[in-house]
């Protein structure tokens, strides 16, 4: 197996956690007028390490997502708007078809009864030359994610949950025959990912001490997300070149009593063979709740 020593970011393990939780707001400024000045937007602190990756390329097979919480699917799209360069695709329409298609995936994948593509995001690793920026907005670009993390938590799954779900399937499937997964799905935009690939780190390695809960502010909500302390038992990996057809399938939260993954912390990572040519990466992603019978 190929292993490739990437650069990761984590939250550094600060004696400023010891008082302060950490936090990130992220609102726009018609919001973010009402917030005190003086607060801060955000107390994250990172920190760079060197990391071995194992490049799992030929060996898909082997990393399946109730084990070590990540898959990897051929899948393709039909929505070729997607790829569009700065504000010339997708639409709304484009959107709204790309998240039902990710539904009837991930319900025959995940053999569901029910099925909430409920987020939708494009990333670019560009620099954007903007001042305000609004997460409602499901046309909204942006780079990548910094700090590794999981973007649900334990207390953070089953609002999302509640705030995701109708009136009506809230009532139909609250109760406990049912098991509820929030999964997220990744897919390259570029013909090859070479430019900051997305790598995982395997559930099975991740030490729950390792995980700080952090807040996240929004226009909707105050969420909470975990961020990720370095680790030297923690085991990352990623595809190599991964393609538009090869589907990347990770775990955010299942409610399911058991060993099988919960969580799969990620990040994209600064890739040592990437060629200087390469276009920058492009990607979009989705975030779904997933509604199965709850089996032993």
């Amino acid at each position: 197996m190929r292993t490739t020593a990437g650069i990761i970011s984590f939250l550094r393990n600060s004696s400023l956690y010891e008082t302060e939780k950490p936090y990130l707001v992220l609102l726009p400024l018609s919001q973010d007028a009402n917030v005190d000045k003086s607060i801060p937007r955000s107390n994250l602190l990172y920190e760079d390490q060197n990391v071995d990756i194992e490049d799992v390329r030929g060996l898909e097979e082997h990393y399946r997502l109730e084990e070590c919480g990540f898959q990897y699917m051929r899948h393709n799209t039909s929505i070729t708007s997607l790829l569009g360069l700065k504000g010339d695709g997708p639409t709304i329409s484009d959107v709204e078809a790309y998240k039902s298609e990710v539904e009837v995936f991930l319900k025959e994948f995940l053999q569901a009864t029910h099925v909430v593509c409920y987020d939708f995001r494009i990333r670019e690793n560009v620099v954007y030359d903007r001042e305000d920026i609004d997460l409602r907005n499901p046309l909204l670009r942006e780079g990548p994610a910094v700090g590794a993390h999981t973007d649900v938590t334990a207390r953070s799954g089953p609002e999302m949950i509640i705030n995701h779900l109708n009136a009506s399937d809230c009532q139909k499937f609250n109760n406990p025959s049912y098991r509820f997964r929030i999964v997220n799905t990744w897919r390259s935009l570029n013909p090859v990912c070479e430019d900051s690939p997305l790598a995982f780190c395997d559930y099975r390695s991740v030490e729950p001490k390792d995980l700080i809960p952090s807040d996240r502010v929004i226009p909707e909500r105050a969420g909470e997300v975990y961020y990720l302390l370095h680790n030297n038992t923690q085991k990352w990996a990623h595809l190599s070149r991964q393609t538009p057809s090869e589907l990347a399938v990770f775990v955010l939260y299942d409610n399911k009593p058991g060993p099988q993954a919960k969580y799969c912390p990620h990040i994209s990572f600064r890739n040592p063979a990437c060629p200087p040519d390469a276009p920058p990466r492009r990607s979009v992603e989705t975030r779904s709740i997933v509604i199965s019978p709850m089996q032993p």
